[in-house]
């Protein structure tokens, strides 16, 4: 566990709680002071119940900011000299601060996702560790393969609609809400079955 991730795990509880309460401004401000601080951290942001929340709100943050950073994506910073528009040394400030800024947060979202990953490696390796694990698994196993003995129209409607977004077998990238994902698909499960 890293020194940032302990950190957090000790920062008393009143202040994570206060975290998960804060509306989206409100988030979005605490990032902004986080990211503008390059040698200080918001350690709370680090906690397990908040990293979540932090990786996505710094995404959308990153979405709505990369125009002013003269960045066409968000998937890193953009090369400058491939712009040929001209700016006044006023202009060319500004745009630098909000660069140093669009980077900050392009680091703070690596940073989260790392921990994400850590976190999630660390729980993996946990339950896999739990002498239940492999009983658990055969368990689910089996209830799996029986849901899709029992309704295999069902799961072929299913099958159908996530392979747009399988990388290899078992493993998808979706780009939007997994959640509205998921209702699309038991909405039309829903008409089929009712239809």
């Amino acid at each position: 566990m890293s020194f940032r991730t302990a950190q957090a795990h000790r920062a008393p509880h009143g202040r994570r709680a206060r975290v998960l309460e804060l509306d989206t401004t409100a988030v979005q401000q605490r990032l902004l002071t986080d990211a503008a601080q390059q040698d200080e951290r918001d350690d709370v942001l680090c906690h397990p119940l908040v990293l979540s929340r932090w990786r996505d709100q710094l995404a959308e943050t990153l979405l709505a900011f990369a125009a002013a950073a003269g960045n066409p994506h968000c998937t890193g910073l953009h090369d400058l000299t491939l712009q040929q528009t001209p700016r006044t040394p006023a202009q060319l400030e500004q745009l630098h601060c909000r660069r140093r800024l669009f980077a900050a947060r392009l680091q703070r979202r690596a940073e989260a996702i790392r921990l994400i990953t850590s976190l999630n490696d660390a729980l993996s390796v946990a339950e896999r560790r739990d002498p239940s694990y492999a009983v658990l698994k055969h368990v689910a196993d089996q209830a799996y393969n029986e849901l899709v003995r029992r309704y295999p129209e069902q799961y072929r409607h299913i099958r159908a609609r996530l392979s747009a977004f399988e990388t290899r077998a078992s493993r998808l990238q979706i780009s939007g809400s997994r959640t509205e994902l998921r209702r699309q698909i038991f909405e039309e499960l829903d008409r089929r079955h009712s239809g």
